[in-house]
């Protein structure tokens, strides 16, 4: 099987148990798409610093060349997660993503600034929970309590 990259031999290995693909030449991965995620969290343990929800990640420019798949098909490149930071390659046909070498930190550090920038996000909505709750506690004994004194709350 050969490196849609640069048709050098593609050899199997496997990424803290996630089968892949690599190229010792250009340093490209081909994956199954249904293992990328857990690719990408398997090369996010192996990151020496995390990235801050703020870090700005250097687009890596595409050249524009039209890949083909080891088994010849001609694979589509779109920006991973929806942004142009890294510009993958896939092939719908055999259900494969090529992840070129100089790609692969930048696709990393993208996933984990998004998943920093989710527990953020989390941790604000919880917030947000948290304190409706209590307004909404403090209008249900407001309301008990105009209840107890004899009105019935609507003035009845």
């Amino acid at each position: 099987m050969s490196c849609p990259r640069c048709q050098q031999p593609l050899r199997e290995r496997a990424v803290d148990g996630v089968p892949v693909a690599h190229c010792a030449s250009c340093e490209g991965l081909l994956v199954k798409t249904k293992h990328t995620i857990r690719l990408v969290q398997a090369l996010e343990k192996q990151l020496e610093t995390a990235p801050t929800k703020d870090e700005v990640i250097e687009p890596v420019p595409h050249d524009g060349v039209t890949l083909s798949c080891p088994s010849g098909h001609t694979m589509v490149s779109s920006g991973y997660m929806g942004a142009r930071i890294a510009i993958v390659d896939r092939c719908e046909a055999c259900q494969v993503l090529f992840i070129d070498g100089r790609e692969v930190e930048p696709l990393v550090r993208q996933y984990a600034r998004t998943r920093a920038r989710g527990d953020d996000r989390r941790e604000h909505l919880d917030k947000e929970h948290e304190a409706m709750s209590k307004r909404v506690d403090a209008m249900l004994r407001a309301r008990a309590a105009t209840k107890s004194i004899g009105g019935g709350g609507f003035g009845f």
